[in-house]
């Protein structure tokens, strides 16, 4: 992890929290062993309306996991820290146009839930290697959206679609709060260049962003969020930081909002993003609504106490019990120098921060 992702996590720490709420209803279970069912879309298909499905810690590997519409909460679990335990995987898994983690297809409405999962090595043809939503909107909270990828045919058949390697949405006023969404990209079929996604892409949508953190995207349109056909998406508390635009001489590095779409930002921080060329813009390009508090900087700012962990305005014997809770981790929290490993470099750091911060 980079020096400057290691601050945004600090400043992101502060707000997010994942939830364990869910509808009421019936609970099945999903593990390896030992619960109702092994896989999750045997639990989708099995269970009925409302229900909560509760997947056990583990990695598991499934795509095309679709609730055809029905008011279902699936829900990972979480440890003591907050930590996400449990990763839905599409890696190594048969790719085509439908093939993302989760697709959305059938009217969901914001009853469908998911949460507290890490979504990971999804690959689709064309559109969100995450997650895909077309005409519904589900809502994703405390979700993790990473390492995944839209690819494009070298056929032709999909080379002029947009995509969007997290998340796509299309027709969709879909709310995606306290996630995650990073190190997702688009990229043609057995190549590293990169395509027409980005970690997000909103077509004809009008979503909310709330307490977000998307870094770490690269596309060829825009490196973090890409909003098209008067897409009205709306970002209230994110971050964008270590967002690339692509080939495309005009890309930003974090927002484009384009083709009649005008995005609204409240109290996002916007840090770090590098644009296709010198001349492309680093964080917004097209029309936006500065709903106030927004900051668009150059360089993400250093907290004035790093080893304030849990932001609490002193360092003291428990952000010291964080690190050496964590030692020998990359945990980007207690990871102070940002090295990629928890050790007497952060400790050191924390003892010249001993104290109030203010």
């Amino acid at each position: 992890m980079t020096r400057s992702l290691a601050i945004v996590a600090l400043i992101f720490a502060a707000c997010s929290t994942a939830s364990a709420s869910g509808v009421d209803g019936v609970r099945f279970t999903v593990c390896p062993s030992g619960c109702d069912y092994t896989s999750i879309q045997d639990a989708i298909d099995d269970a009925f309306a409302p229900s909560t499905i509760v997947v056990k810690a583990g990695t598991y590997n499934e795509n095309e996991i679709n609730t055809s519409g029905l008011p279902y909460t699936i829900t990972g679990e979480v440890a003591s820290d907050g930590t996400l335990l449990t990763t839905i995987s599409g890696a190594n898994l048969d790719v085509d146009e439908n093939s993302s983690v989760f697709y959305f297809n059938s009217g969901e409405t914001s009853t469908t839930v998911i949460q507290n999962l890490i979504i990971a090595d999804g690959n689709a043809h064309g559109y969100g290697g995450g997650i895909q939503v077309f005409n519904c909107s589900p809502t994703i909270k405390s979700c993790t959206i990473t390492g995944n990828s839209a690819l494009y045919r070298n056929d032709g058949s999909a080379e002029n679609n947009p995509s969007g390697g997290g998340i796509y949405l299309s027709g969709s006023d879909s709310l995606i709060e306290d996630c995650t969404i990073t190190s997702n990209r688009a990229q043609w079929e057995g190549s590293k260049d990169a395509a027409g996604g980005s970690g997000v892409i909103c077509s004809d949508s009008s979503p909310s962003f709330v307490n977000c953190l998307i870094a770490d995207n690269f596309g060829y349109n825009a490196g973090g969020a890409y909003c098209e056909y008067d897409s009205e998406a709306r970002f209230y508390k994110c971050v964008f930081s270590g967002n690339v635009g692509g080939f495309y001489s005009a890309a930003p590095g974090a927002l484009a909002s384009v083709s009649g779409s005008n995005v609204s930002l409240k109290d996002c921080l916007l840090c770090d993003n590098a644009g296709a060329d010198p001349q492309a813009p680093t964080n917004i390009l097209g029309q936006w609504t500065d709903l106030g508090g927004n900051e668009l900087l150059t360089d993400c700012p250093i907290p004035p106490c790093i080893a304030d962990i849990n932001r609490d305005g002193v360092v003291n014997g428990v952000d010291f019990a964080y690190i050496l809770e964590r030692w020998g981790s990359d945990d980007p929290l207690a990871d102070l120098n940002g090295d990629g490993q928890v050790d007497s470099a952060d400790l050191g750091l924390a003892i010249a921060d001993w104290g109030s911060c203010a």
